[in-house]
């Protein structure tokens, strides 16, 4: 798969997650959020709750499981908090 296919199927994997989260009642609040050097690809809220999504297309969720690393944990926390 090229670059541009795998951004591509990233996007829809991201509008497929963004879609799910509304049809469960949730408001996305933005997407694709850079800062202090991380990304979060969507922050949605329910119910007063907010909640940071990372957005995995992958064959099974154990290997969706196995992309998330500390560091990128770490990188995405550190976005959460400039959001909030």
């Amino acid at each position: 798969m090229s670059r541009r296919e795998a951004y591509l199927y990233g996007l829809e994997a991201e509008w497929l997650a963004a879609m799910l989260l509304r049809c469960k009642g949730y408001r996305i609040l933005a997407r694709r959020f850079s800062a202090a050097g991380g990304e979060i690809d969507l922050i949605a809220e329910r119910f007063g709750t907010m909640v940071f999504v990372e957005v995995k297309a992958r064959s099974s969720i154990e290997a969706a499981r196995l992309t998330i690393t500390a560091d990128k944990c770490r990188r995405i926390s550190r976005a959460a908090r400039v959001f909030v």
